[in-house]
């Protein structure tokens, strides 16, 4: 199943030159190759059932006023009455039943499976004439394609008609006018009528579900892409700084007005396809009255629910996607999972964000709890397996449906695709309670390469604190970020325009500290980014100078909403590969300098300990097994530190270490000495 037609075909074209033989003839494939969209669809189970969040979201224009007002003025009072049993919406009363029509459907299905393979012209006259014209079978398919069009419903126009739950299934042609444009656009796709024979309950085939699933899902985050939809209008849109482009947007609104109508109906799509993700799991968890009323009102209607026949599935899958930006890789995984029959087995190429990030926090606790997860063989793409940067890394995951992940063999940085053809890939088992030990809350996988990795960070870890770990005499660490590159670049002001304004000229360094102190005086301070800084120390630009400034009052005014405990704040690196030379990078800079989204910050009660535990090169040997592209607080909290106390007595007895603190200009081997000296007494504390 694939979205784009032309991979569709491309795939029958492919299978046939495959097994190509002079001797036979082309098997018909049309019934097992088909195009939709394999991520939305509905059930049997949930058709029947008005999908009421389809409408908690923005519509095109950004704004959720009218979407807002459907829901309280339209949608709320007709589920009100059907819930009640004030009114009955019994439109479906003189349709075939759907148990009829899919019954007569499995007929049709055995007709075709009886047919011999290379009586391709019987095979076809049998799916074309009897599956896909049974009059019957495509009312079912419409119905369900209207629950689904609930959810991507063009509410911002005002010109088309509101499906609610006493009309959604009404014989109304601009209804399903509409339906059928958002379908011939989305290409719904709906599992148990696309391929009954795999998800139909019958006499002897019980367990619904496929019996394999194998895949290499995109990896796209869905969200709308400016630059990709203006730059079909104009093709150097690209080149526009953000306030530029935005401008240019404007006066393309004003020049061609259908422009502006194509982009809402862009953005539409993706804030109906983001509500989805997110509500879909559970359709129907809205307010329908106060206190105890609303509780009374939803056991009537799940009451109500319960009694819609099912065939696979009883919920709609997308309750394990996270809070962060959709992934297409997350959903199909999650989509499959719901597909397969138990002690099925599935395969995908996934991204390495599947064992790292927070966001599949919720999936990789399912896989271990609910499944046997085999394997997890992740390449890094040095050796350009696929058309994507070198850093980038993924890999196959194998696991089979039911039962309870104990250990998964692992291997990680592998570049060689040979690797994984062998009979027995090179690999170590890591047992989950280790997974668990190292990673508590998101159960995200350390990247071992050896057995001996495995066995340091065991003796690291011990049984000690987590850096993220909340209790009375810890480092409670809190985590902030401040300004956006993007989103915030209208509060920056650039150093060529600060020397057409007369405060710094071309051949003058603003890292001498007597040039920022004038430009301070007259209210700017840097902006500082990931590259300016290193181990305790600020200003290592890889240019000669600062690129960007921020008037210091709205800096400051940023670091006061943060409501951290210092006028210092310790600035990390966030961007950076785990084969980067080092990982945990960290300064102590004034609060009143900015910063951008390269850099994170953490705050605590033992400011100069923890810069000095966080640089050191224990802390950066678990970090760097962690972090996929970037250094986040959810890695960072499940870092093993030693603690508060220890790190302050070390201070106080080798009051030398605030040399590194405070940055101070100090000789270059003074500085390496101490650094070395540093890392071996906090190594030696960890043992």
């Amino acid at each position: 199943v694939d979205l784009n037609g032309m991979a569709v075909e491309l795939a029958r074209l492919a299978l046939w030159l495959e097994t190509m033989d002079k001797d036979l003839p082309f098997e018909f494939l049309d019934h097992r190759i088909k195009q939709g969209n394999s991520l939305v669809g509905t059930w049997f189970s949930q058709y029947l059932n008005y999908p009421v969040k389809a409408w908690d979201r923005q519509d095109g224009t950004g704004s959720t006023k009218r979407n807002k007002t459907i829901l309280k003025d339209i949608i709320k009072p007709e589920l009100l009455s059907f819930i009640t049993g004030a009114t009955q919406y019994n439109l479906l009363e003189d349709v075939e039943a759907p148990e009829i029509t899919l019954d007569r459907q499995m007929d049709y299905w055995n007709e075709l499976e009886n047919t011999q393979l290379f009586d391709t012209e019987k095979r076809e006259e049998i799916y074309r004439k009897k599956i896909e014209e049974d009059n019957e079978y495509l009312r079912l398919k419409h119905q369900f394609d209207r629950w689904c069009a609930v959810w991507f419903w063009p509410s911002e126009n005002g010109k088309y008609p509101i499906p609610t739950p006493k009309n959604i299934y009404a014989e109304d042609d601009k209804l399903a006018d509409v339906v059928r444009d958002l379908h011939s656009r989305n290409h719904f796709f709906h599992w148990e009528l696309e391929f009954p024979e795999v998800f139909t309950k019958y006499q002897g085939h019980s367990e619904t579900g496929f019996d394999a699933i194998l895949g290499n899902p995109p990896w796209d985050i869905q969200k709308p892409n400016s630059q990709e939809f203006f730059s079909n209008h104009d093709p150097i849109y690209r080149t526009y700084g953000k306030q530029e482009a935005l401008k240019k947007q404007t006066s393309m609104f004003v020049e061609s007005p259908s422009v502006e109508i194509e982009w809402q109906a862009y953005n539409g799509y993706f804030k109906a396809m983001s509500n989805y993700v997110r509500s879909a799991a559970d359709p129907y968890d809205t307010m329908l009255a106060r206190g105890r009323a609303n509780d009374d009102l939803k056991s009537q209607w799940r009451r109500k629910r319960g009694k819609q026949k099912h065939q696979h599935c009883q919920l709609n899958p997308y309750a394990l996607q996270g809070g962060a930006d959709i992934n297409l890789y997350k959903l199909f995984l999650e989509q499959s999972f719901h597909l397969m029959k138990k002690s099925s087995r599935l395969g995908m190429i996934v991204p390495s964000s599947i064992y790292t990030d927070k966001g599949s926090t919720d999936i990789r606790k399912t896989f271990l709890e609910k499944t046997n997860w085999e394997w997890l063989f992740a390449f890094e793409n040095k050796e350009k397996i696929f058309d994507i940067h070198a850093s980038s890394k993924f890999g196959p995951i194998i696991l089979s449906k039911g039962g309870l992940t104990e250990s998964i063999k692992c291997a990680f940085m592998r570049h060689d695709v040979k690797d994984w053809e062998s009979p027995n890939p090179p690999h170590m088992e890591i047992p989950v309670e280790k997974i668990k030990r190292f990673s508590p809350n998101t159960l995200s996988f350390m990247e071992f390469k050896t057995p001996m990795e495995m066995q340091i960070c065991e003796r690291i870890y011990g049984d000690r604190p987590l850096l993220g770990d909340q209790v009375k005499g810890g480092w409670n660490v809190k985590y902030a970020r401040e300004f956006d590159m993007t989103n915030d670049s209208h509060l920056f002001t650039s150093r060529a325009k600060l020397e057409k304004m007369g405060l710094i000229s071309a051949d003058e360094d603003a890292r001498d500290p007597r040039i920022r102190v004038r430009l301070w005086l007259e209210g700017y301070v840097p902006l500082y980014k990931g590259e300016y800084i290193w181990h305790f120390i600020t200003d290592r630009a890889v240019s000669s100078d600062y690129k960007d400034f921020i008037r210091k009052d709205i800096a400051k005014a940023k670091y006061d909403s943060k409501k951290l405990c210092h006028g210092r704040k310790i600035i990390f690196r966030k961007l950076g590969q785990s084969t980067n030379e080092r990982n945990a990078i960290a300064a102590i800079v004034p609060s009143y300098v900015g910063t951008g989204n390269s850099l994170g910050i953490l705050d605590s009660e033992y400011l100069d300990e923890l810069l000095l535990l966080y640089n050191s090169l224990v802390f950066d040997f678990c970090l760097r097994l962690k972090i996929d592209k970037n250094t986040n607080e959810t890695f960072l909290s499940t870092c093993p530190v030693l603690p508060p106390g220890l790190m302050v007595d070390l201070v106080k007895k080798a009051p030398r270490y605030k040399d590194l603190i405070v940055g101070n200009p100090a000789p270059l081997n003074y500085s390496l000495l101490l650094r070395a000296e540093l890392d071996a007494i906090i190594s030696y504390l960890f043992k």
